[in-house]
């Protein structure tokens, strides 16, 4: 067990509540399609303020005592490092694939073997058709060992003070890594309030084709759910009333739909794939301004 002084500790989490907008809210991202996401989940941003009355109440020469590593927990609030990119000579093929969801929803795409875990999730909300308005994560296996890695915002420190839910930063890991032939499979995890787990499978390795651009959609399956509509039962049941016009609560979801919304449509050509490194830029940079 670590433990972080109390004024190091104080210094910290002041700097992070200093980030707060002035409702007292937690800090918003604002990501490239316009839409927010909170940077920190509201009841961890309770949990640092909670925490700062602890460390508050004690003098500067006590010790804060944790269950977790002091340099991953300070690396976890400072100011994340920018995506690094190198040159590729192969390509990774990956199913992606909605868990709990029939019929299937997903979709096949190929990414350069030199991306990050952030770049893949960059490729996995625009082939899937999210939002990326919340935060997500990767569950994947160490390549040492079959132990599994958290690996995408570093943001989110658990209310017990677990160790294993501080996530290493996806743009400081390439996918190929991690991902092989002999370990293909990984679990993503998009919106932890609804939270929509898809499957990661690397399908192939293939050598790049001169003059094809990537990351490219190769195939789908079936329109992706709506933001915030409630989880895997709460997309069941909004698919339900809307197959029942006499369901009273028919038209107000249809409004909130949109009239054009078909749980089945799926148009490839419609995917437009985001630069990550831009994301990136625009989702961390300017918020920090």
């Amino acid at each position: 067990m670590e433990s972080i002084s109390s004024a190091k500790a104080r210094e910290k989490l002041e700097s992070l509540i200093d980030s707060v907008n002035s409702d007292g809210d937690p800090p918003i991202i604002v990501n490239k399609k316009g839409n927010e996401a909170v940077l920190i989940s509201l009841d961890n941003f309770n949990l640092i303020q909670q925490t700062m009355a602890v460390i508050s109440s004690v003098s500067d020469e006590e010790e804060f005592q944790a269950p977790f590593d002091e340099a991953d927990f300070i690396d976890s609030l400072d100011q994340r490092p920018k995506p690094l990119k190198t040159d590729y000579i192969q390509v990774y093929q990956f199913k992606v694939a909605l868990n709990s969801i029939r019929p299937p929803i997903w979709r096949r795409i190929q990414v350069p073997s030199n991306y990050t875990f952030w770049d893949l999730h960059v490729a996995i909300q625009d082939a899937m058709g999210w939002f990326d308005c919340h935060l997500h994560e990767f569950y994947v296996n160490k390549p040492s060992s079959d132990d599994q890695e958290r690996i995408g915002i570093p943001l989110d420190v658990d209310i017990e003070f677990d160790e294993e839910a501080i996530r290493s930063a996806g743009w400081k890991h390439q996918i190929s890594h991690y991902l092989s032939p002999q370990n293909p499979k990984a679990i993503y995890v998009y919106d932890f309030g609804d939270g929509w787990e898809h499957t990661i499978t690397l399908e192939k390795v293939l050598p790049r084709e001169k003059g094809k651009i990537y990351p490219k959609c190769l195939k789908g399956k079936r329109a992706c759910p709506p933001e915030d509509c409630g989880g895997v039962w709460g997309y069941k049941n909004l698919l339900e009333i809307i197959d029942n016009p006499d369901h009273e609560e028919y038209d107000e979801r249809i409004e909130w739909l949109g009239e054009d919304f078909d749980p089945e449509a799926f148009d490839i050509t419609l995917i437009k794939f985001d630069d990550p490194m831009e994301r990136w830029e625009f989702t961390f940079e300017e918020a920090d301004e």
